[in-house]
């Protein structure tokens, strides 16, 4: 015969902070347990991650380089495959692989000092920041590969982007485990979570009662994004601090791959290169030249166009134009220099951008006229009034924007 128990031995209790009991205060005090791994367990993850994260990454630079003597679905196959290995390795790790170090103007040490201003961490160290520039360095030569050998293969672009989202925005993948988590508590709270009435006991409870569990849940929870915030902040506000030139490589290729003709591509590379030019605003001023240039240019294609307009609608751009001359100057002669493009879609993109622009548009910065030595050096701003005007009055009628 089966040995039965009683309910109250298999359901866990259910509590609220705001308790007055005695037993529920005591369960609810009780801390979750954090686990802290010793130096075997520590080995042992940095050997499964050589193991699969590094032999992965040279495997996938012997694919680009080697010309492999097989048919084209097997090759596709293999790069497939190898790229999964790399973002399964990277997702299994996420920010306990050290980030990529960058550089400094003064000249000190590229070591990434670690940051207390935001606490929060995924776990112990497991391999150095090393490991993950050598990935990155050939990622970038992968990248470059498929968009000439196979730019039509949007699985193995969006693959490439996932990976390189996962290598340079450090803490994006705990970020994107907290957002996919916190919708589905709000989906799955309801059903967890006692209402304050009852109607069993003649009074209202002090506190919703929830489980344990939910409540451990959502404290790691919290913690996971506090993991995703502890550096991202970090070099935003330092003049002394710049990208390296891996990473000025990886967001070339974002940018490459966020004018892709296929929308997809397109979407999942924009993604990534808003987020990198967020945390690097030191980024943005070149890739606005190049995408308004891309509007100017009566030969631009329409998928060109899209992801371009794509790009300069986001609020880390449209933000930094009003810090940087030069970006305003070259946004605004872009959006006024692209009524040449015939297709629809690209007229409804610039106009939705003009638009968006014109919402958020509140004046010129002072900044750009305390300093007049620095407008001198920057003759795009000191002419764009007398462009405007050639734009305006040139045939007897205001330009239409």
């Amino acid at each position: 015969p089966f040995s039965c128990q009683s309910i109250a031995n298999i359901i866990e209790p259910w509590g609220c902070s705001k308790a007055h009991q005695d037993r529920e205060v005591e369960m609810l005090n009780f801390p979750p347990k954090w686990h802290d791994p010793s130096q075997d367990e520590l080995s042992f993850a940095n050997e499964l991650l050589e193991f699969h994260f590094q032999s992965a990454v040279e495997e996938l630079l012997t694919i680009c380089q080697t010309e492999v003597q097989s048919e084209t679905g097997d090759e596709k196959e293999h790069l497939k495959i190898t790229l999964l290995r790399i973002h399964s390795a990277l997702q299994g790790v996420m920010s306990c692989l050290p980030e990529l170090r960058p550089s400094y103007k003064d000249g000190r040490s590229k070591v990434v000092e670690p940051s207390f201003f935001i606490a929060g961490s995924s776990g112990s160290t497991v391999g150095s920041s090393e490991m993950r520039e050598k990935a990155a360095e050939l990622v970038h030569i992968a990248c470059r590969y498929l968009l000439k050998e196979r730019t039509d293969d949007s699985i193995l672009l969006a693959l490439v982007v996932r990976v390189i989202d996962a290598l340079v925005n450090y803490g994006s993948l705990e970020y994107d485990e907290w957002s996919s988590h916190v919708q589905a508590w709000k989906l799955e709270s309801a059903a967890i979570i006692e209402p304050q009435c009852n109607f069993i006991v003649p009074f209202h409870a002090q506190g919703k009662k929830r489980p344990r569990w939910a409540l451990v849940d959502k404290a790691h929870l919290h913690n996971t994004w506090r993991c995703s915030q502890s550096s991202y902040h970090r070099y935003r506000t330092d003049a002394n601090v710049s990208p390296s030139s891996l990473m000025v490589n990886l967001v070339k290729d974002l940018l490459d791959l966020s004018l892709h003709n296929y929308e997809t591509v397109r979407s999942y590379a924009g993604r990534s290169l808003t987020k990198m030019l967020k945390r690097w605003p030191s980024l943005i001023s070149d890739c606005v030249l190049t995408l308004t240039e891309n509007l100017r240019d009566s030969k631009a294609l329409e998928h060109v166009v899209l992801g371009s307009c794509s790009i300069l609608a986001s609020q880390t751009v449209l933000r930094h134009l009003t810090t940087d001359s030069a970006s305003l100057s070259s946004f605004i002669m872009g959006i006024l220099g692209s009524s040449h493009h015939e297709s629809i879609k690209c007229q409804k993109a610039i106009t939705e951008l003009f638009v968006k622009y014109n919402i958020r548009f509140s004046g010129i910065s002072r900044s750009f006229f305390k300093n007049s030595q620095s407008l001198a050096d920057r003759p795009g701003f000191l002419g764009l009034f007398s462009q405007i005007n050639a734009l305006g009055f040139e045939t007897n009628s205001l330009h239409w924007r």
